[in-house]
């Protein structure tokens, strides 16, 4: 399996445990410190996504590309796409992307709902 893939069924993952995290132990008392971690993983995974798919395309190192892709990837990312796949290319990845992170929600929602669900089951 490519990098890129890696990637992406990471940052997919980690939208899943956002999901259960805000439900267990406790609903709606995520601990400080996990919420960091995710959030955490989350810039992790979209860094590393970046960095498979820059190698892949043989792409030019750019520092503050890379700083915007980990401090504001809602900016760093557009840019990027459209940079490195032109315009149109550039939408259509955009849109996949953009469809990525509404399965990650969803997924997010799917996790939370499904704790609930087992733990209505053992009451």
């Amino acid at each position: 399996m490519q990098q890129k893939s890696r990637a992406i069924i990471a940052f997919l993952c980690v939208g899943l445990l956002m999901g259960i995290s805000t439900q267990y132990p406790d609903p709606f008392h995520v601990p400080e410190w996990l919420e960091w971690i995710l959030v955490l993983a989350y810039g992790f995974t979209v860094f590393w996504w970046y960095h498979a798919d820059r190698t892949d395309r043989k792409l030019k190192h750019s520092t503050w590309l890379s700083i915007a892709m980990v401090g504001l990837p809602m900016v760093g990312l557009p840019y990027y796409l459209f940079k490195s796949r032109g315009l149109r290319a550039g939408l259509l990845s955009l849109a996949g992307a953009i469809g990525l992170t509404a399965i990650a929600v969803a997924l997010s929602a799917g996790g939370a709902m499904a704790v609930v669900w087992i733990r209505m089951q053992l009451e």
